[in-house]
């Protein structure tokens, strides 16, 4: 009897080493999953503000084109999209040429 007994043991023995492998993988397991979606999830979020900011890009230079088109055409008093005015002065495409000549030759 003492024989099945320790056979019995030895069983119960490897059965909980067994039990106690998988419950380690399983810890390793979800720390790991937990690791990726959060590089996944930081990820996102930077593709997220990529396009943020290009849609802001974009938006200031439509803005550009849009004023220098205004005082190209002759300027005048503009509505934004606040409510408020903006007067735009008079200007010709040289004028405009010019300025824009002696800004960037401020900022080299």
């Amino acid at each position: 009897m003492q024989r099945g007994s320790r056979t019995l043991l030895a069983e119960e023995k490897k059965i909980l080493r067994e039990i106690n492998k998988f419950v380690g993988t399983k810890e390793t397991s979800i720390a790991n999953e937990t690791m990726k979606s959060e590089t996944q999830y930081k990820r996102y979020e930077c593709v997220k503000l990529l396009v943020q900011k290009k849609a802001i890009e974009d938006g200031i230079n439509e803005s550009r084109h849009v004023l220098l088109r205004r005082v190209a055409a002759g300027g005048g008093i503009f509505g934004s999209e606040k409510g408020t005015k903006v007067q735009l002065p008079a200007a010709n495409l040289n004028e405009i040429a010019n300025q824009a000549d002696d800004l960037l030759e401020v900022d080299t």
